[in-house]
């Protein structure tokens, strides 16, 4: 029921929603009649012609940014947090921030990401956080539409997803590894943990009694310090059997290795950012040793991803079924599980397509002897 007060001087009055200030405070039009019915005449005609009272608005997008900044994005992970908060401090306040709100134009948002098209993650990353500003503005009426639609942004890479080829199997299990890095890219390669899975490992989670390693937390980085969460997903909890080639190296690293965490800082304290990549560096540094490279000809670049995806080749080839290889690999679903095997049986189907012609060539030249 529409609200309305009556005065002393017996007329009605009523207020309408019409838009925000600078500060964020809710501004609101103040209607006089002398009956209901002319009241909600009146009101009836300022919710017609309120685009007009909206564009008075004098809030900059700046200040609105860092209140949507508050509102919305202060209680996620501190990694989703640290993404808006860059977007916001680091390209929209000094390209839209001061700007009116209700002055952004898509010509604005389109140069701002013109100026950044050579880094496909970070449009994306502005085009999301401007859509989602501006989508808070329509639903308070300080906007009567999102401009940020239809924004041109680079398009995304696909990132090629691969095996090991034999030459890097070899030189993982044979390059001279320190005890620290061997331990870490063996878990990789024997049980396909995500990266941050596998840094957020202690001694705990390691059972030789069973033969199992527990995944049950992660790690994600803010700057250059590691936070402790939970796995991506309720299937990222799980158990996963290890060879006894990975028990053999485990064994040997924590009769030295006497801190909680499996991989540490000098310090105890979980590895940080900058000591990850040094580890990162050391091992492939190492593995195209092993391969014949050196720092001026780089054979490999292999990532934890890649081991990852090598880890669910292997299951395939070994015969495990998608939904044991989706267990191990702490997948909700089957889905990826489906396109890896996907493609591996397509490669399969051609192998087999290309030894019927070798074998039915040689068959014909055998016959015509």
């Amino acid at each position: 029921m529409p609200h309305y007060s009556k005065r002393k001087d017996g007329r009605y009055e009523t207020a309408v929603f019409i838009g925000y200030d600078k500060k964020g405070k809710k501004i609101y039009k103040h209607l006089y009649a002398k009956s209901k019915n002319e009241l909600e005449r009146k009101k009836a005609e300022v919710l017609l012609n309120k685009t007009s009272y909206l564009r008075s608005s004098d809030v900059l997008f700046g200040d609105y940014a860092n209140r949507w900044l508050k509102l919305f994005k202060a209680n996620k992970s501190p990694k989703t947090y640290d993404m808006y908060q860059s977007a916001v401090n680091n390209y929209l306040l000094p390209s839209l921030g001061m700007l009116k709100l209700k002055d952004v134009q898509k010509s604005d948002i389109q140069n701002l990401v013109n100026e950044n098209y050579a880094k496909q993650r970070t449009c994306e990353i502005i085009v999301l956080t401007i859509k989602q500003i501006l989508e808070f503005g329509c639903e308070e009426e300080i906007l009567s539409r999102n401009v940020c639609k239809g924004i041109d942004k680079p398009k995304k890479k696909e990132s090629k997803k691969r095996a090991l080829t034999k030459e890097e199997t070899a030189a993982i299990l044979s390059a001279d590894f320190t005890e620290r890095e061997k331990a870490f890219i063996l878990i990789l390669y024997y049980c396909g943990l995500r990266r941050g899975e596998a840094l957020a490992l202690t001694r705990k989670d390691i059972n030789f009694k069973t033969g199992l390693l527990t995944v049950n937390k992660a790690i994600t980085y803010v700057g250059n310090d590691a936070i402790l969460k939970d796995p991506k997903s309720k299937a990222g909890n799980r158990s996963v059997p290890m060879p006894e080639a990975l028990q053999e190296v485990l064994k040997l690293y924590l009769k030295k290795n006497k801190g909680l965490y499996l991989f540490t800082c000098a310090d105890g304290s979980i590895i940080t950012k900058s000591a990850f990549r040094v580890l990162q560096t050391n091992i492939i540094k190492k593995v195209n040793a092993a391969m014949g490279g050196n720092e001026h000809l780089i054979l490999t670049d292999i990532t934890p991803h890649i081991l990852r995806h090598n880890y669910c080749c292997l299951l395939y080839y070994g015969g495990v079924s998608i939904k044991e290889t989706a267990k191990l690999l702490g997948h909700a679903d089957t889905k990826m599980v489906l396109e890896v095997y996907s493609h591996l049986d397509e490669e399969r189907e051609q192998t087999q397509s290309k030894l019927n012609q070798i074998f039915n060539a040689e068959k014909q030249s055998v016959n015509q002897l």
